[in-house]
C-alpha cells in the first residue's frame, strides 16, 4: 500500500516549527486512516467565476491549549497569531502555503479531549476583505515618488476653497491669508472652488479655478541644479472666449535665478509656447508647438529645466500627456534657484490638480512617463502591465504571463475607484485569464491571461479505469450565453451572435440545431471597440460549447493504478493545466474516444494511507484555437533558392506548426507554397570556438570549426564582463540577434544569435563604461536544429525564455530552477563568475561545452553546458562546482531554445517561385475561417 508522509509547520521565530505531533496532547488528529485527511482547495469552479481563496482545514488534538495564542502558558504564546503563516507537505512537497485564519476549539464537558480545527487561508481572503478603495493612480504615483513640493487639491469640498494643503510634510501651503508676503506661505487669488469639478481619470476630483482663481507658491531653499514642474489643468472650451487676440492663457509662470522668468503659454490657433523673459528687455527666447488644449479636455503637463553649456544656458523640456512637445536650449539664461510658481497666473485656467515641483539634485522619478501614465489612470496599459503596477504600489508580490501573443492589442480603459483585489479582477477581467495564488508561497498572486490558456498539451494522461467514481457529464442550459453585447465605460458597446449552422456551439436557433436565443450584457474596462468586439465574442464562445461538461475528475494516488511517476505528475497540475482522459470502457453517457478538461480548482484531501485530488475542470477544447500572424511570426531559418524544397522554419511564440494535418499551405514573405510533411529537430551540438579575452576591451571570439553555411545551423554567442569592473558589453553585434540580457540597465553579459550563412565572420563584441581590469569575454558556439526562438510561458514565472541567478561571492556558481515546457527545447545553463578557476564539474545529465577562464586584468570565467530532454522537463536548480581560483560574485543562467522544423514544400502554388533570405516571415496561406 501507498503511503504518504505527510507534515504540518508554521512559521515560528523566524523558522519553520513542525507541529504535526508535538506531543501525545498536541497533535494533527486527521492523518490516521479511516479519518478525513487534511483538507486543502485551491482555485475556482468555473472559468466564468473568480478564484477563492486557497484554504486548509485540519482536525488538531490541542489538550494544552499549546496553540492559542491567549495562553500564556504556551510555549508559543505571543509567538503565533491570525496570519501566522502556515503549510502543509506531503513527501517534502509543499502542497499549500496559506496563512492562519482561525482556531476553533471544541470540547466535551467534564473531558480533556480538547480538539481544535486548525483553519488557514490564502492571502486572497485578507486582500478581498479589505473595503478601503486605493488612492486614486495620481496620488499612488506621487506617494511613491515624493517631489520637493506637492498639491493633490483632490478636494471634496463643494465650497470656496481658503486653503490648498501640501501633501508632504513641511510642504508649503497655499492660502487666502497668507502671514505676509515674503513668507514660505502661497497666495490664493480669485475664485477657487473644490468638490464640484471632476478631474481627470487619475485623479478622484480637482479644484474649480474657472472664477480667475490663480495660485501662487513661495519655495524655499532650491537648489540650482534644475528642477521638474508638472501638472495637470483644463482649459474649457473655447479657451479663445476668455484670451483676447493676440493673447495667451498663462498655464503656469516661475523664476528662477537672478530675476529670470519662464512661462507656458497657449496661443489659440498657434498652440503651446514657452517664453522666458529679462526683466527689463521682455521675451528673449521662444519655441512652439501646435498643441492643441482648449478642447475641454484634461492635459498633462511636465517641464524640465537644466543648467547647460557650463551653466551659462538652460535646457527646456516639455512633454504633453506622456509625449515631447518641445525640447530646445535658451542660450545665455542662467539657471539659478527656483523661487515661486504660480498656477494660472492670469487666470485663464478653468480647472487644476495634482501639481508639483521636483528638484534634480533631489532625485527624479525612474519613470520617464510614470506621471503620465498614472494621470490616464492607466488607460492604453496591457491588463497584466496595470495588475503588476498596483500590486507593487501595494506590495503584493505578482507574477505571471505578460501579454501573450494574441493579446497584445488588447488594452485598458481607465480603471476607477476601487478596491485593491476590485481593480485586479477589473482588469483580468478585460484579459479574460485566471488569478490564482501560488500553491508553494503565501501571499503571491500569479496571473494567466486567456491566451496563455490556448493549445496546451495534456499534461497528464489518465485511463477511464484510474477515476474514482463521480464522472459524470451534465448537460442543463445555465451556463449558455450565445448572443452576448460587450460594453466599456466611454459608451462603446459591440455584440455577438453564435451564426446559424454553427455545429460547435449552441445557437440561437431553435432546437435541435440550437438552444434558443440566450442573451447577455456585461461590462468590461477595455480601451476601444474593437477590444470589445473580440469579447463580446469570445464571451459568447465560451458560453455557448457545444460540449458535454465534466465538472468534476477525483483521483486517489494511493491506488495501484498509478506509478510513482505518474502520482508525481498528478500532484504537479496546477490551474490552467489540461488533463486528457481516454475514456475506453466508460458508460455510453461518456462517447468520446478522449476527454481533454482544463484545471479551475482542485480539492485535495491527505492523510498517511491516502491522497485525493478532485479537480474542478471545463472544456480544454474550448481553448484549441488557431493561431494566424499572431504578433510574432515563424521565420525561415535557411536561405531558399528556386528550387528549394526541404526548409528550416523557426517558430514564433504560439504553437509549433502542426505535424498531424499535412497538407497545408503557408506563405514565405508572400509567397505560397504547401506542406507535404512537417517534423520537429532535435536539437545537437556541433562544436565552440575558441574563447576570447581582453582587458576592458573589445574581443573577437572565433567561430567554431565543422560548421556549414546556409541549412539553419544556429550560432549562439554568449558574452560577459566583470561585474565588479562596471564594464557594459555592447547590446548591438552586426548581423546578430540579441536574445538575452540581465534586467539592469548596466548589462554585464549578453546572448547573441543567429543562422550561420555563406560569407559570416566572428563577431566583433564591444565594452564601455569598464576600467582597467575589467575582464572582458565572449564564445561562439554553434547548433543543429535549434531556432532563435526562446521557449517562454511559465506558469507563475518567467516569461523571457531565461532566468537569472545573481549571485553573491561564493566558490561555485548557483543557477535558477527552469522549466522547459515544450518537446525538443534546447536548454544552455551558462555561468560567469568575476575569477579564474582550473576546472568546471559537468552538470549531470548535460554536456559541457565550454569551460574557460582567464586571468586577464581582474580574472573572468565562463561555463556552458547542453542539455536537451527531450519532453517537457523542469531543471531543477543547482551549482556549478568550481575547482580553484577564489570565492567571487557570479550569475548563473539558464536559457530555453526551442528548435527548428523541417518542412518538405511544394512550390509554384500560385505562379509565384522566387528565392527568399532567412528571416522571411512564415505565415498560413488562406487559412480555415476560425470558428469566431
Amino acid at each position: 500500500m501507498t503511503t504518504f508522509d505527510v507534515t504540518v509547520e508554521m512559521f515560528v521565530d523566524g523558522a519553520w516549527l513542525d507541529i504535526t505531533r508535538l506531543s501525545d496532547n498536541c497533535r494533527v488528529l486527521s492523518l490516521d486512516q479511516g479519518q478525513r485527511g487534511i483538507t486543502m482547495t485551491r482555485g475556482r469552479s468555473s472559468e466564468q467565476g473568480r478564484v477563492a481563496p486557497s484554504t486548509v482545514l485540519i482536525d488538531y488534538l490541542d489538550t494544552e491549549a499549546v496553540l492559542d495564542w491567549d495562553n500564556p502558558n504556551s510555549p508559543y504564546w505571543r509567538k503565533i497569531g491570525l496570519s501566522t503563516p502556515v503549510r502543509v507537505k506531503v513527501d517534502g512537497d509543499i502542497r499549500c502555503a496559506v496563512e492562519l485564519a482561525a482556531l476553533r476549539p471544541s470540547w466535551e464537558d467534564n473531558s480533556d479531549n480538547v480538539q481544535v480545527q486548525i483553519e488557514g487561508a490564502g492571502v486572497l481572503r485578507r486582500l478581498e476583505a479589505q473595503g478601503k478603495p486605493l488612492l486614486s493612480p495620481l496620488t499612488r504615483y506621487f506617494t511613491r515618488n515624493p517631489p520637493w513640493q506637492w498639491w493633490p487639491m483632490e478636494t471634496g469640498s463643494a465650497q470656496q476653497v481658503t486653503t490648498i494643503t501640501s501633501a508632504l510634510t513641511g510642504g508649503v501651503a497655499l492660502t487666502t491669508s497668507p502671514a505676509s508676503a515674503g513668507s514660505s506661505e502661497g497666495r490664493l487669488s480669485g475664485i477657487i472652488s473644490g468638490g464640484t469639478t471632476a478631474g481627470p481619470d487619475g485623479s478622484l476630483s480637482a479644484v474649480d479655478s474657472s472664477g480667475g482663481g490663480q495660485l501662487e507658491a513661495i519655495l524655499p531653499g532650491s537648489g540650482t541644479t534644475g528642477f521638474r514642474i508638472e501638472g495637470c489643468f483644463r482649459f474649457d472650451t473655447p479657451v479663445s472666449d476668455d484670451i483676447a487676440d493676440g493673447e495667451a492663457g498663462q498655464i503656469f509662470r516661475t523664476h528662477f535665478g537672478a530675476g529670470n522668468s519662464f512661462g507656458l503659454f497657449f496661443y489659440p490657433g498657434i498652440g503651446l509656447l514657452v517664453e522666458t523673459y529679462d526683466p527689463d528687455v521682455g521675451p528673449d527666447s521662444a519655441d512652439n508647438i501646435a498643441v492643441t488644449v482648449d478642447d475641454g479636455a484634461w492635459h498633462h503637463v511636465r517641464v524640465d529645466l537644466t543648467p547647460s553649456g557650463g551653466g551659462t544656458d538652460t535646457a527646456c523640456v516639455v512633454t504633453v500627456d506622456g509625449e515631447t512637445a518641445i525640447s530646445t536650449t535658451f542660450t545665455g539664461l542662467t539657471h539659478g534657484p527656483i523661487t515661486d510658481l504660480t498656477i494660472s497666473p492670469t487666470g485663464e485656467v478653468d480647472a487644476v490638480c495634482h501639481w508639483a515641483v521636483w528638484e534634480v539634485s533631489r532625485g527624479l522619478p525612474a519613470s520617464a512617463t510614470g506621471s503620465a501614465d498614472a494621470f490616464k489612470a492607466y488607460r492604453g496599459y496591457l491588463p497584466f502591465d496595470f495588475m503588476g503596477a498596483i500590486a507593487a504600489d501595494e506590495g503584493v508580490p505578482f507574477f505571471g504571463f505578460p501579454a501573450a501573443p494574441l493579446n497584445t492589442n488588447l488594452t485598458l480603459g481607465p480603471i476607477g475607484a476601487g478596491t485593491f483585489m476590485d481593480q485586479i479582477h477589473e482588469a483580468n477581467k478585460a484579459a479574460q485569464g485566471i488569478i490564482f495564488e501560488q500553491r508553494n508561497e503565501n501571499g503571491v498572486l500569479n496571473h494567466s491571461p486567456k491566451d496563455t490558456l490556448y493549445n496546451r498539451l495534456p499534461a497528464v494522461r489518465l485511463t477511464y479505469g484510474q477515476l474514482q467514481p463521480g464522472f459524470r457529464p451534465v448537460g442543463d442550459d445555465q451556463w449558455i450565453v450565445n448572443d452576448m453585447t460587450a460594453t466599456n465605460p466611454d459608451g462603446d458597446s459591440q455584440r455577438y451572435v453564435i451564426p446559424d449552422g454553427d455545429h460547435y456551439h449552441w445557437s440561437t436557433e431553435d432546437a435541435p440545431t440550437g438552444a434558443g436565443m440566450r442573451d447577455q450584457q456585461d461590462g468590461f474596462t477595455v480601451d476601444g471597440v474593437a477590444d470589445l468586439d473580440e469579447l463580446a465574442a469570445w464571451w459568447a464562445h465560451l458560453g455557448s460549447w457545444r460540449e458535454k461538461r465534466f465538472p468534476q475528475v477525483t483521483v486517489e494516488l494511493a491506488k495501484d493504478v498509478f506509478d510513482a511517476d505518474t502520482r508525481q505528475a498528478i500532484a504537479n497540475l496546477e490551474i490552467g493545466d489540461v488533463i486528457a482522459i481516454d475514456t475506453t470502457g466508460a458508460p455510453k453517457w461518456v462517447p468520446y474516444n478522449e476527454i481533454r478538461l482544463m484545471i479551475q480548482g482542485y480539492t485535495e484531501q491527505v492523510s498517511r494511507f491516502s491522497h485525493v485530488f478532485t479537480f474542478n475542470t471545463t472544456p480544454a477544447d474550448v481553448y484549441e484555437v488557431s493561431i494566424v500572424d499572431s504578433g510574432s511570426t515563424s521565420t525561415l531559418a535557411m536561405p531558399m533558392t528556386t528550387v528549394t524544397t526541404s526548409i528550416k522554419i523557426a517558430p514564433g511564440d504560439g504553437p509549433a506548426w502542426s505535424e498531424a494535418d499535412e497538407p497545408y499551405h503557408i506563405s514565405i514573405d508572400g509567397q505560397p507554397m504547401t506542406v507535404t510533411a512537417i517534423s520537429t529537430d532535435t536539437p545537437a551540438f556541433i562544436a565552440a570556438g575558441a574563447a576570447s579575452f581582453a582587458d576592458n576591451a573589445s574581443v573577437v571570439p572565433a567561430l567554431p570549426a565543422g560548421i556549414t553555411p546556409d541549412v539553419g545551423q544556429l550560432l549562439l554567442c554568449f558574452a560577459a564582463s566583470r561585474e565588479t569592473g562596471s564594464g557594459e558589453i555592447g547590446s548591438t553585434v552586426s548581423g546578430w540577434t540579441l536574445l538575452a540580457s540581465p534586467d539592469t540597465p548596466d548589462s554585464d553579459w549578453r546572448l547573441f544569435g543567429r543562422y550561420y550563412q555563406t560569407g559570416d565572420t566572428a563577431p566583433t563584441i564591444t565594452v564601455s563604461g569598464g576600467a582597467a581590469g575589467n575582464t572582458v569575454g565572449a564564445v561562439v558556439l554553434a547548433f543543429s536544429g535549434l531556432s532563435m526562438t526562446l521557449d517562454k510561458n511559465k506558469p507563475g514565472g518567467y516569461s523571457n525564455g531565461y532566468v537569472i541567478s545573481e549571485n553573491s561571492s561564493a566558490q561555485n556558481i548557483l543557477y535558477p530552477a527552469y522549466l522547459a515546457r515544450r518537446t525538443n527545447t534546447g536548454v544552455l545553463l551558462i555561468g560567469k563568475k568575476d575569477d579564474d578557476w582550473t576546472s568546471v564539474a559537468t552538470i549531470a545529465g548535460t554536456s559541457e561545452l565550454v569551460d574557460a577562464s582567464s586571468t586577464t586584468g581582474n580574472d573572468l570565467g565562463i561555463v556552458v553546458d547542453f542539455y536537451n530532454p527531450g519532453t517537457p522537463t523542469t531543471v531543477i536548480s543547482q551549482s556549478f562546482s568550481v575547482t580553484g581560483g577564489a570565492s567571487a560574485i557570479s550569475v548563473g543562467i539558464v536559457v530555453g531554445l526551442r528548435p527548428l522544423q523541417t518542412a518538405t514544400v511544394t512550390r509554384d502554388i500560385a505562379g509565384v517561385l522566387t528565392a527568399e533570405a532567412v528571416g522571411a516571415a512564415v505565415h498560413a496561406w488562406r487559412p480555415g475561417a476560425i470558428a469566431l
